[in-house]
């Protein structure tokens, strides 16, 4: 939701701008924030127009649009219609675990997407009639191009020492005070390897034996065109016209350092990926 109206406040304002806008939503909404602070933009420069991009669910540009900046407020508010259909998004909206190998900047401004994860508002479940609904969320690492700024880190409840140790803190804290949202730079439990984490999560989801427990597993919050799931969703895919099931089902293997594979290694095996293909 970075629209044009939203930079000429946050983008063009830069750390400062940012700061400032950011600490007076503690107070006011946002909403109204942009929509004051915008007018005044225009009226004090010479903001000519602006051009919109929006993306599909594949990360590919869907839709570029020229707008007048008079002309911002209703043209954008369209276009927000769109770019939220066009979201990528889970496959499925109850999910007890969710195994992300990678967040960073360059995935999400917050890390991991809010509203691939369902917490926009809530930093540690869905709200009442949001989704998707997961209970636990597991990170495995942090992206090369986000230079250990691990912003979104307190999403989750789980991770790894190795990404714990990649973490740049005065980076990622700046960005949690600017932002005011000083809980998404919180290091959440972490373990050496992933079958630690995966032990420790798989005893936190409550009564649902590990066999039976709803498990998705994506690379980031950004690529979700084929996501990994297990069995618990298997009988739901066959009935969804808009998924496609590539492969049987498999076991969940960790390799001999303790660590699961890169998703799409593992996605790659010889006919072994589970449920993908949201389309």
């Amino acid at each position: 939701e970075s629209g044009l109206m939203k930079m000429m406040l946050i983008g063009l304002g830069k750390h400062k701008g940012a700061s400032i806008y950011h600490r007076a939503i503690i107070h006011h909404s946002f909403d109204k924030i942009v929509q004051i602070v915008g007018k005044m933009v225009r009226e004090k420069m010479p903001v000519a127009f602006g051009v919109a991009t929006l993306e599909n669910g594949y990360d590919e540009t869907a839709q570029i649009a020229a707008i007048p900046a008079a002309d911002f407020e209703a043209v954008e508010k369209e276009l927000l219609i769109k770019a939220k259909e066009w979201c990528p998004r889970l496959p499925f909206h109850d999910v007890d675990l969710l195994i992300v190998d990678e967040m960073g900047k360059d995935m999400s401004g917050s890390g991991l997407d809010t509203n691939v994860i369902g917490r926009k508002r809530n930093d540690r479940r869905a709200m009442d009639g949001e989704t998707p609904r997961v209970l636990r969320i597991f990170v495995r690492d942090l992206t090369e191009k986000t230079h250990g700024n691990a912003i979104g880190i307190g999403f989750a409840e789980f991770t790894t020492d190795r990404l714990v140790e990649k973490i740049d803190y005065h980076a990622t804290n700046i960005n949690a005070i600017t932002g005011q949202h000083v809980s998404v730079a919180a290091v959440p439990m972490h373990f050496p390897t992933d079958r630690e984490v995966l032990d420790i999560a798989l005893e936190s989801i409550g009564l649902i034996e590990a066999p039976d427990a709803r498990v998705l597993w994506i690379k980031n919050t950004l690529n979700l065109g084929e996501v990994e799931a297990s069995a618990a969703y298997l009988d739901k895919a066959d009935m969804r016209d808009d998924l496609e099931i590539l492969t049987g089902l498999r076991p969940l293997r960790v390799e001999a350092d303790g660590n699961l594979p890169p998703f799409e290694i593992f996605s790659k095996a010889v006919g072994e990926k589970v449920i993908a293909g949201v389309k």
